[in-house]
């Protein structure tokens, strides 16, 4: 069985905003704090857990990881064969440096 996440915000009525558990998110509620971990954790599970955890002793109220199928998003590359080498290098990295599936639901 394939896991992934389908949804953890969705909205209720237009005036109650969108509700991510029990925390509102609305015009009337206080601004949320979002930590942008992105890849900066480079490939590495532990650092992850580090930068989740600076996030939330700094205040963050969450934090925000890339998630990306790298096949879908951008097909089959024939590395060296490109014609823009600036793209296959940046590539490459966002392959070496994510995070697998189950290491993300791990984050999570």
């Amino acid at each position: 069985m394939e896991r992934r996440v389908v949804g953890v915000a969705r909205q209720r009525h237009p005036q109650e905003g969108v509700k991510i558990g029990e925390r509102a998110i609305s015009q009337d509620s206080p601004a949320v704090l979002i930590a942008e971990i992105g890849n900066n954790h480079n490939g590495d599970i532990e650092a992850a857990f580090e930068l989740i955890k600076a996030a939330a002793e700094t205040g963050a109220d969450c934090a925000k990881f890339q998630m990306r199928d790298m096949s879908a998003l951008y097909g089959q590359r024939n590395k060296g064969q490109s014609e823009d080498l600036g793209t296959e290098y940046i590539l490459d990295l966002l392959d070496r440096f994510q995070l697998s599936d189950e290491e993300l639901f791990r984050c999570f």
